[in-house]
């Protein structure tokens, strides 16, 4: 059994684990204590709330399902995907779910589940979104294009085509074509934190558009993990690094063995 993915929850002082069997481990980092939660067959990903209370994960098996943190029990299962799960993510309040899927859609959800989600299409399989502006719209990324949907509504708003040549400049994310593996929203700071292939990490200022810092992070695509005062990255270089939230000054680097 392996290693999956890995996530910390500061403000509850827990980690979790999933594994390629298909389990979820909760660590108590004051204890030695864990809890074990049997969940899909492939997990795809997981994400917690910051309550420590909900655990939600997306899978292969096409399904998102919402956990009880506390008892294990599964709370919700959310269907509908016609191909496998790649993300999931909260909304700020906790009443909604987002997840994106192979089928080329990117879904919104009542978190209890008892209404249709808002499907929001795209041309290519759905890598990343997240909730921008305080949850008033998503952002997504398929394709290598940006896409901005209003959250309410699933209306198109704006979509930034990376690819093409002759795009805006002061666009969002029109500095680079280089693909992006993924993408956080800072919501103290305003900011969109983007990884990409090329081993860098972006940091844009959403209000004005502007790219204010390029980090040269790793030799090989990284992925992202954020909290209130950390941004961490980890790549298949074999590096975990932990980087001020701020200033994205670089405070200490996991190396291979």
């Amino acid at each position: 059994e392996s290693l999956f993915s890995l996530d910390f929850n500061y403000k509850v002082n827990k980690a979790v684990a999933s594994t390629s069997e298909g389990c979820v481990r909760i660590y108590n980092l004051d204890a030695t204590d864990r809890t074990l939660m049997h969940t899909h067959n492939s997990i795809q990903s997981f994400i917690q709330s910051e309550k420590g209370d909900l655990l939600l994960t997306s899978s292969r098996d096409k399904t998102a399902k919402l956990w009880d943190y506390v008892t294990g029990k599964n709370i919700v299962t959310l269907t509908g995907h016609s191909e496998e799960l790649y993300s999931t993510v909260f909304d700020k309040i906790k009443k909604r779910v987002l997840t994106t899927s192979y089928d080329r859609t990117a879904r919104i959800w009542d978190i209890e589940g008892k209404t249709s989600p808002i499907i929001l299409p795209h041309d290519f399989y759905v890598t990343n979104a997240i909730f921008i502006n305080d949850d008033k719209n998503v952002l997504s990324y398929s394709g290598n294009d940006i896409y901005i949907w209003n959250s309410d509504c699933g209306i198109l708003e704006k979509r930034i085509e990376l690819d093409t040549p002759n795009v805006n400049m002061d666009d969002l994310l029109a500095r680079t074509e280089i693909k992006i593996c993924d993408l956080v929203y800072d919501r103290n700071r305003n900011r969109l934190i983007a990884s990409h292939r090329d081993g860098k990490i972006r940091v844009w200022d959403f209000k004005t558009n502007q790219l204010i810092k390029e980090i040269k992070a790793h030799n090989e695509q990284s992925w992202l993990i954020l909290s209130d005062d950390y941004l961490i990255s980890y790549s298949d270089d074999a590096k975990i690094k932990i980087w001020n939230a701020d200033n994205y000054g670089i405070l200490h680097t996991f190396d291979k063995h």
